[in-house]
């Protein structure tokens, strides 16, 4: 047979996911067990509250159907490429949501398009056939225009910028542009500073880990979270229903990003979609 016909059945081997290749060496099984089924993988930057929710819908939409591998890269872009390098071969399906690095779109670009969804982040939808993102500038602009009157009881506003869950620009930008508009006192903070934290003020955070900490500093002062000052956490999760009075929230509906990408999978998909957020009132702001 022709040297392109064997290099391509075993391409078609590696996507299946019944064989691998070890440079210089050759190719070994992986599997003797061959299926028809969709072999996901599926990559994550952490399995944060809200990511598990995610997962745990397109895990209950799937079921049978397909059989998933997952990953995390941490927001490393070393660890991004060796994944996408060693073992995106192994997959006829790739959902990915990338860290933001210049290397990227290249990585990303080595993959099937017609089988590859980009998963959250929308800076790189433009180069998709596929993706399901959060709308970060224009959804919450929106958000924060909506809730201007509740803003407006506080001394300032003030957004977090998380060291561990590295949201994208656009939201940084959507939070600077708000407050000049509206000529509102506020700032985005580096981290969570208790010097730098009085009562009167709002606050935003994007990650469990300065949620626990501003919440940790307004009981050590006897602030009551909404009355004192108020809190507001970016990303939904089961839990801020159960803490304190209740947190409010600014999010997607990550269940349903869950399952929307497991019809991907299946063979249902709805190819370019984006998210937009609610706000969710509680008790806290």
């Amino acid at each position: 047979m022709a040297r392109e016909t064997a290099v391509k059945a075993y391409k078609t081997l590696r996507q299946e996911g019944l064989i691998d290749s070890v440079p210089g060496k050759g190719f070994f099984l992986l599997t003797d067990r061959i299926s028809d089924s969709p072999r996901v993988m599926l990559v994550l930057n952490t399995y944060n509250s809200y990511m598990q929710s995610l997962y745990h819908a397109y895990m209950g939409e799937t079921g049978q159907a397909a059989t998933t591998d997952i990953y995390f890269h941490n927001n490393n872009i070393d660890i991004f490429r060796n994944l996408i390098t060693a073992y995106s071969g192994r997959y006829t399906h790739h959902i990915i949501k990338p860290p933001f690095h210049r290397e990227v779109p290249e990585l990303l670009g080595t993959l099937d398009k017609s089988r590859l969804l980009l998963l959250d982040r929308d800076e790189y939808k433009d180069l998709m056939r596929h993706y399901l993102c959060q709308d970060f500038q224009d959804g919450f602009s929106r958000i924060l225009r909506q809730i201007k009157p509740r803003i407006l009881r506080y001394e300032g506003l003030y957004l977090i910028r998380s060291q561990s869950n590295l949201h994208p620009q656009a939201t940084f930008d959507a939070f600077t542009d708000f407050l000049e508009e509206e000529k509102i006192p506020g700032g985005i903070l580096p981290r969570i500073d208790e010097g730098e934290l009085l009562p009167g003020r709002g606050y935003i955070v994007n990650s469990d880990e300065d949620m626990v900490r501003l919440l940790q500093i307004f009981r050590e002062k006897s602030w009551i979270p909404g009355k004192d000052g108020g809190v507001i956490v970016y990303n939904e999760t089961p839990i801020l229903e159960f803490i304190g009075r209740g947190i409010s929230s600014i999010s997607v509906d990550f269940p349903r990003m869950g399952r929307l990408a497991a019809r991907f999978v299946t063979g249902q998909p709805d190819s370019r979609v984006t998210l937009h957020p609610d706000y969710i009132e509680r008790h806290s702001f």
